[in-house]
């Protein structure tokens, strides 16, 4: 039954976003495009934003797997991202280029950027947001959880855990429990705990 109701709410759902479709396409920045029709989508509370975000980056994202569920007030920042399948993104999280394996989850609250080197700031003699910056794909892999409030800017390896508040900074053997900031293995997933 709830899958029907989810396939008839996607169903309503292309009527409603008939006018973000068309907004995409006005010759404007990247960040007016995609990422304010986003952000105005990530407003919409419940079921109906759930299937309405689903539906939209289901059409707008580079790739999206099925069963994408983005909840109230998560954003992704660029339509370059991949998503896989069977991926939960929790309550007010901000997504920049990421590539997402299948089965990840996230907690509330969570920061993905494009890797650790958004922003230069080395020039002294300019203002540190004149200085560009060096954004990367960042990778999320396979069955991946993400605790809330996290920052995340390196490479997470398939099956690892990451504990809330965390700041990842680098990348960790595969199946790692990892927690900290800067973030640092705990332990192995499937061994007991220390």
């Amino acid at each position: 039954m709830r899958k029907w109701v989810f396939l008839a709410g996607e169903a309503a759902a292309y009527p409603l976003l008939l006018p973000f479709f068309v907004w995409l396409l006005i010759p404007m920045p990247e960040y007016s495009r995609f990422t304010a029709p986003s952000q105005i989508l990530s407003l919409v509370p419940g079921h109906a934003g759930v299937i309405l975000r689903r539906v939209w980056y289901g059409h707008t994202l580079h790739r999206c797997g099925s069963r994408l569920t983005v909840d109230w007030l998560a954003v992704f920042r660029t339509r370059e991202s991949e998503v896989g399948h069977r991926c939960t993104l929790g309550v007010a999280n901000w997504v920049g280029w990421v590539r997402i394996g299948d089965d990840v989850m996230t907690g509330s609250h969570v920061v993905l950027l494009s890797g650790g080197h958004q922003h230069h700031f080395d020039d002294l003699d300019r203002p540190i947001r004149e200085q560009g910056g060096s954004p990367m794909l960042l990778e999320i892999g396979d069955d991946v959880g993400i605790g809330a409030s996290s920052i995340v800017m390196a490479a997470v390896s398939r099956g690892t855990l990451v504990g809330a508040g965390s700041v990842v900074t680098k990348t960790f053997p595969p199946d790692s429990v990892i927690a900290g900031s800067p973030a640092r293995v705990i332990r192995k997933r499937g061994e007991p705990p220390r």
